[in-house]
């Protein structure tokens, strides 16, 4: 009776985290204070979607009660893992899948231990749920898919350098027909200026100033002169800026 009205009152108290068992003194014990008495996994498979990240197992290790401390070791796949389960929400190991050893088999040595008592252990076997067919479609659909960018990038490389060529050509037409403009129209010949622009050569004009004609000089010619610096030097200099 009275080992009873002690269970109540750790159970009702505010601080109680943890179910109330019995202990050999009839006193309230919490499982922190319990040995483990049995260890399972749970393996769950998770698929992927690529050639290289095809899915993983994760393996939960299940004890009863919780332990405080915990080891999942594989040799072939060199996984050794060691946790205090009150650090971890879960006690989870995540066991990843390769495309080159489709259904390949992983032996996972578990142990669990409470803060008293002795080390459960138990072994757990399972296999990557991937087939070689599956590898095979998903590397050779990732590999056409990968050819068909190349080919789009190529494609579009190919456009840039036409429109390029294309714009290019546009250019060193107008630049014949604006040469060939100015030459039809300069009466006293042309010359190449610093900007490599073919223009007029000073030239005389009883009318008045000629189309496109930029200043006056003293000598009465008429400059062309695409800058001011320069302009008229062989004519006496520059009279007016038209």
């Amino acid at each position: 009776m009275l080992a009873a009205f002690s269970c109540a009152l750790a159970l009702c108290g505010a601080s109680a985290q943890a179910e109330c068992v019995t202990g050999p003194s009839g006193a309230c014990e919490s499982e922190e204070g319990l040995p483990v008495v049995s260890l399972r996994a749970v393996v769950h498979a998770h698929r992927g979607s690529s050639y290289k990240h095809p899915g993983f197992s994760s393996l939960e290790l299940v004890s009863t009660p919780e332990a405080a401390y915990m080891t999942a070791s594989e040799p072939k796949s060199r996984v050794h893992l060691r946790w205090l389960t009150e650090e971890l929400e879960q006690n989870v190991v995540t066991v990843p899948w390769s495309c080159s050893h489709p259904h390949q088999a992983f032996h996972f040595t578990l142990t669990a231990r409470g803060q008293v008592g002795d080390t459960v252990t138990t072994r757990s076997t399972f296999h990557a749920q991937l087939s070689a067919h599956w590898c095979a479609a998903t590397l050779a659909r990732e590999e056409a898919q990968r050819l068909a960018a190349q080919r789009r990038r190529e494609a579009e490389v190919r456009e840039a350098q036409k429109r390029e060529a294309e714009h290019g050509e546009a250019e060193r037409r107008e630049a014949e027909r604006r040469e060939t403009e100015t030459t039809s129209t300069c009466t006293n010949g042309t010359y190449v200026n610093s900007a490599g622009n073919t223009v007029c050569k000073p030239e005389t004009s009883p009318s008045g100033p000629p189309a496109g004609a930029t200043a006056e000089c003293v000598d009465g010619t008429y400059s062309f002169s695409e800058s001011r610096s320069g302009t008229c030097s062989h004519h006496g200099g520059v009279a007016n800026w038209l």
